[in-house]
This record gives structure tokens, C-alpha cells and sequence, in this order.
């Protein structure tokens, strides 16, 4: 039963929809029986009096006491009906009390020589004047505290249509019953796909959110006090989502504590090679030459890391502004190229459309510079890195998408979802001797993100990788 709540719970809901299905095509029988009219009560139970009614006085002519009354009894079998037999002077000859209401009726058609009529009201009064086949009159009365749920739709075989229900009142009746079962199915089964799916949207609108780097995204609250597998699921998703969080933040802060530990040997091997430099000589000055490059290569990999970790924390501190997008890529593809001709390359743009977003310059330009810096490294020798800039219609509002795509050898399809981790290369083509310290695609990674962003990366047919950076039009990250 505990691992069965959620199916218990569909159960319970789906066989409530069928019991107020059934009491509302009840209700509405009730009423709409209650509303025929009384041209309609008078045809209907007027013929049950008068078919029966002949044979009831014949017997009571010509037979005993008991057959009478068992025929009367007969008479009855539909419920809510009530016959009363009179002589033609009122007298009744069952032998029954006489209700108030059926007396007054009796007394007044004795007098007014009424012949037919019928009182409507909480109880509805039938009466129909019989002549025996020895020409004696006698008067039925019924009493109809509803409408008997046996009586025929229509007049019996071999009677005319009387003032009846037409086929056009029958299928308005269909139709009446058919919509009020639609709305209410319709509205239950609303309700129990609302209370079904909603926690369920929750939890997808948070493993996306989780997925795109907010750690801190928790859904057991959203959800309410459901106590069923979902409320579970939910439980587990915190519970996992906390786990994450914990050690992505351990590992963040190891990776700055380090960082920050690193500086100060650092800045002391500098000072001591500089000495170093300043009393010797010869042969010895290349070696300390390229100890100065490695520590440098060390101080940019310190500087990289704190950053990084600064951006993925969002507690980076940066000051919201406007961005022309073209004029911000015009001044990166300028430095790219001069560094990019050294190289035998080039790096030029084929489309340019202006966009303006909101967010830090700096951040955006280090992210956009990084990508850029890595398609020139990467591309072929000869070749030009292309970037392009237009407005495109994404997650329902504009969006700003830049696009660098290279000539390079591109990256393997099932490494496609892993270039943007930090110090992530790939052995065949990506690794340490092309230069790259793996962590300048994770920090503009990182960047987009904070602005609401996101960078997709695909190989082209004809070869080279493109990656598009998305960033929302005038929206604040």
C-alpha cells in the first residue's frame, strides 16, 4: 500500500468521476421529470386509467372483492402512483382512506360533472371518468407524487400521438443529458490532470533550471503536502540537488583556497628567479628564461581558476549596462585577427545585425574573446574563423545568438557535451601542447550563464566545430 498511493489515489478519482456521473444523469432525470407539464402527466397515466381502468370495473362487476383488489394492486406496480375507484355519487369502493386532496377533487367533479383534469403541485391529481360495459359510470382517480420512472416515452401501442413529448423534446433531452455528462467528466478529469501534472511540471521546470547551473533550486515546498510517490520523488530530487550543491561548493572552494595558497610561493620563485637573472650568466640564462615562462603560464592558470570560480559562484561583482553586441565583437574580431595573422590565419565576421543586451561588458567580452581565441588555435593554417551576430527567436523571446565556427578537425560527437568542463581536453587533437589550459571555454561557459545565456556547441558537415552563444535581448541576468 506504501509503494501504491499515487495508483490508489487515480482509482478513488476515476470511480468518483463515474458515481457523479451517475448522480447527475439522476439529478437531471428528476428534473427534467418534474418539468414535462401536465398536458404530458394527464396523456400518459390519463391512458393507464382508461386502458386498465375498463377492465378494473368489469372485474369489479362481475368477479369477488379480492380479484378487484389484486388487479388495483396490479395498477399500482409502478412506483409513486396511488388509484382510488368511486361510484358515480363519490362513494369509493377499494376500501382505503381517502387523502384529503383526492376527496376534494372527487366532490367537485361529482358536482361540475368534470370529466378529466389534473391539479399540479408537490403531489399531482389525475382524475378520468370510466363507463362500465353494463353503462355504468365510475370515476379513477390517481395521485402521482412523481412521474412512475416506468411509464412509456410515448403512447401505447395502438393509441395515437396525444399531446406527448414530439421526437424534437426527445432529442433535446439526449443532447442535455450527453453535454451535462461531457462538462462534468470534463471538469473532474481537468481537475485530476491538474493535480496529476502540476507537481511533475515543477520538478521538470527544476531539474532544468539544476541542469543549467542553479544548484540552489529546490522543489519539496512548491509542491504542497502531498504525501504520495511524488511528494517523494520530490524529497529525493532536494535531497540529491543538496548533495550537488555541497560538493560543487567544496570543490569551488578547494580550488580557490589552493589557488590563493599557490600565489604566495609564487610571487616569491618570481623574485628569487629574478635575482637569479641579474648575477648569471651564459648557458644559464635560457633555463631561467623558461622558468619565467612556466611561472608565468603557472600566475595565468592561478588567475584562471580564481575567476572561474568567482563566475560559477555568481558572486562575481560587475556593474549592469547597456551592450552593443556589434560594437563589443567589431573590437575582439580586431585583436583576434592581428594575433590571428602571425599564425597564417584569419578571423573575420559575415554577419552583423545590431542587438543590444543588458549585463557586464567585461564578462561577456572575456566569454566571446575566449571562444574566439580557441577557434583560432584550433582552426586550420589558412583558414578564416567565422562569426556572425543576428537576432533570432528563442525560448519564447528574442535572443541575441553569436556564432564562431572554425575549420579545424572538430571534436568527437560523444565529447560534444563535455568541452565546456573546466580543464576538459579531448587526446587526439585538444590537449596541453596546443597551449590551452582547458578552462577558458568553461569560464565563458559560466559568463552566459549568469546572463541568463547558454552556449551550444555542433560539429559542420564540412568540417570544423561551430558554437553558438545564446544571450537574451534587454534582459537582466
Amino acid at each position: 500500500m506504501q509503494k501504491n498511493r499515487l495508483f490508489v489515489k487515480i482509482y478513488l478519482w476515476f470511480w468518483l468521476t463515474t458515481i457523479v456521473l451517475l448522480l447527475t444523469m439522476f439529478a437531471i432525470d428528476i428534473m427534467t421529470q418534474a418539468g414535462r407539464g401536465k398536458e404530458e402527466l394527464q396523456h400518459f397515466v390519463g391512458h393507464i386509467l382508461v386502458l386498465e381502468g375498463h377492465q378494473a370495473v368489469n372485474i369489479y362487476e362481475n368477479e369477488s372483492a379480492a380479484s378487484f383488489n389484486r388487479f388495483v394492486e396490479h395498477m399500482e406496480r409502478m412506483p409513486g402512483l396511488h388509484i382510488y375507484f368511486f361510484e358515480n355519487e363519490g362513494k369509493e369502493i377499494t376500501g382505503r382512506k381517502v387523502p384529503p386532496e383526492i376527496s376534494k377533487l372527487v366532490a367537485a367533479a361529482v358536482k361540475d360533472k368534470i370529466t378529466n383534469t389534473v391539479i399540479p403541485g408537490d403531489k399531482n391529481l389525475v382524475l378520468k371518468r370510466i363507463n362500465s360495459y353494463k353503462m355504468k359510470k365510475y370515476l379513477l382517480a390517481a395521485e402521482v407524487s412523481h412521474r412512475p420512472i416506468f411509464l412509456p416515452t410515448g403512447p401505447p401501442p395502438g393509441i395515437g400521438p396525444g399531446p406527448g413529448p414530439r421526437p424534437g423534446g426527445d432529442i433535446s433531452f439526449l443532447f442535455l443529458r450527453v453535454m451535462a455528462i461531457l462538462i462534468v467528466s470534463g471538469v473532474i478529469c481537468y481537475l485530476l490532470a491538474r493535480y496529476l501534472t502540476a507537481p511533475i511540471v515543477k520538478l521538470s521546470n527544476a531539474t532544468h533550471r539544476f541542469a543549467s547551473g542553479d544548484f540552489s533550486i529546490r522543489v519539496k515546498l512548491k509542491i504542497g503536502k502531498r504525501k504520495d510517490e511524488i511528494s517523494d520523488l520530490a524529497f529525493d530530487f532536494d535531497h540529491m540537488a543538496g548533495r550537488i550543491e555541497s560538493l560543487l561548493t567544496s570543490q569551488r572552494n578547494l580550488l580557490r583556497d589552493i589557488s590563493h595558497e599557490l600565489r604566495s610561493p609564487l610571487a616569491r620563485l618570481n623574485v628569487a628567479l629574478e635575482l637569479c637573472r641579474q648575477r648569471s650568466e651564459g648557458e644559464a640564462t635560457k633555463y631561467l628564461e623558461r622558468i619565467g615562462q612556466e611561472a608565468e603560464k603557472l600566475n595565468e592558470l592561478i588567475e584562471q581558476i580564481l575567476t572561474l570560480n568567482r563566475v560559477e559562484s555568481g558572486i562575481a561583482e560587475f556593474k549592469k549596462e547597456k551592450i552593443d553586441l556589434a560594437h563589443l565583437i567589431s573590437q575582439i574580431i580586431a585583436d583576434a585577427d592581428f594575433e590571428a595573422q602571425s599564425l597564417n590565419k584569419a578571423v573575420k565576421i559575415i554577419q552583423d545585425e545590431k542587438c543590444i543586451i543588458t549585463g557586464n561588458g567585461e564578462l561577456i567580452k572575456r566569454a566571446v574573446e575566449n571562444i574566439v581565441r580557441n577557434a583560432v588555435l584550433y582552426t586550420a593554417e589558412g583558414s578564416t574563423v567565422e562569426i556572425s551576430l543576428k537576432s533570432v527567436w528563442h525560448a519564447g523571446h528574442f535572443s541575441a545568438a553569436i556564432t564562431v565556427r572554425d575549420y579545424g578537425p572538430g571534436v568527437p560527437e560523444n565529447e560534444i557535451a563535455n568541452i565546456l568542463r573546466p580543464f576538459y581536453r579531448i587526446d587526439e587533437h585538444r590537449d596541453r601542447r596546443t597551449g590551452g589550459t582547458g578552462i577558458g571555454l568553461a569560464i565563458a561557459d559560466a559568463a552566459i550563464r549568469l546572463h541568463a545565456g547558454s552556449i551550444k556547441a555542433v560539429n559542420v558537415p564540412d568540417g570544423g566545430l561551430s558554437l553558438e552563444i545564446t544571450l537574451p535581448i534587454n534582459q537582466l541576468p
